[in-house]
């Protein structure tokens, strides 16, 4: 069977197949896959990464340089299997958190409730709601998605909120964002602060110690509108709740959040200083 078509079949993404097929003659290192695919350095760190969760993908040490080869076919008929069981999994946890949702509320499958199952399905929510940005007030909780799943979708995002705040100055209605008060949240928002430099304008950020919050899936607050939205390497879905009093619930949770966490500005030289400029170093 062709190698690109199997891979397809078993889930993989393009770049995640363009990554892979470049380990499986020989021992690249991260530089020389990126020259080969035309991919960012940075997200083909992301990838690899995620091949390797994926066991994939394997690490090679060769002296202090990092070198990458992919498993035998074998291999990946493993990986079908632990996906099968994943599914599985997942589709009874989701109805156990759908029957949950539905006794806590007092609501329905059909009533004041959007279910969107899978990557794109969640993307194009993404870009809907992105649309209201700017013009309208959004609450967001988040642990920040799995860049090498959605990165793409959420630089296309960025860039687009970014040119929208150019467009409305002082009349554009900013984000409010709770994040962990954690090392990786900053060097994200430093990151994006130096791809789009207006980023914390257009966004308040809070930092909370989620160790007393526990949140897996992130919450969009819009319009009266409630999303929850799961991006993970196993499973990525979204619900939209449209009923007042859910939204009232939530408003009072992130309004609870916001007045506990603390404001902490990153600058665009933190990114370029300290976090990745130093992690580059490591990798190579």
């Amino acid at each position: 069977m062709d190698l690109t078509k199997l891979l397809k079949q078993i889930g993989l993404r393009k770049t995640e197949i363009d990554v892979y097929k470049q380990c499986t003659d020989y021992f690249p290192r991260a530089s020389e896959i990126a020259n080969n695919t035309g991919l960012k350095r940075t997200n083909v760190y992301a990838i690899l990464n995620s091949l390797i969760e994926k066991d994939l993908v394997v690490e090679v040490m060769q002296g202090k340089v990092k070198r990458f080869h992919a498993v035998s076919l074998s291999r990946l008929y493993d990986y079908v299997e632990r996906q099968k069981m994943d599914l599985e999994r997942n589709s009874q946890d989701l109805d156990r958190a759908l029957e949950t949702i539905s006794k806590q509320f007092a609501i329905t499958r059909h009533a004041n409730v959007e279910f969107f199952n899978g990557l794109e399905e969640v993307k194009k929510l993404i870009q809907k709601t992105d649309s209201k940005r700017g013009q309208t007030e959004v609450k967001h909780i988040t642990k920040f998605e799995r860049y090498a799943v959605v990165g793409n979708i959420i630089d296309k995002v960025n860039a687009s909120t970014e040119n929208t705040y150019r467009k409305l100055g002082k009349n554009f209605v900013k984000e409010k964002t709770i994040v962990p008060d954690t090392t990786k949240s900053k060097s994200i928002i430093a990151f994006q602060t130096s791809k789009h430099p207006h980023y914390q304008k257009w966004r308040d950020f809070r930092f909370v110690d989620f160790k007393s919050f526990q949140i897996e899936s992130q919450i969009l607050l819009l319009e009266n509108n409630v999303y929850l939205i799961s991006i993970t390497e196993s499973e990525t879905w979204a619900l939209k709740f449209s009923d007042k009093s859910i939204f009232s619930t939530f408003d009072a949770i992130f309004q609870a959040l916001w007045a506990s966490g603390k404001k902490l500005a990153i600058s665009k030289s933190t990114y370029d200083a300290k976090t990745y400029k130093s992690k580059d170093n490591e990798r190579r």
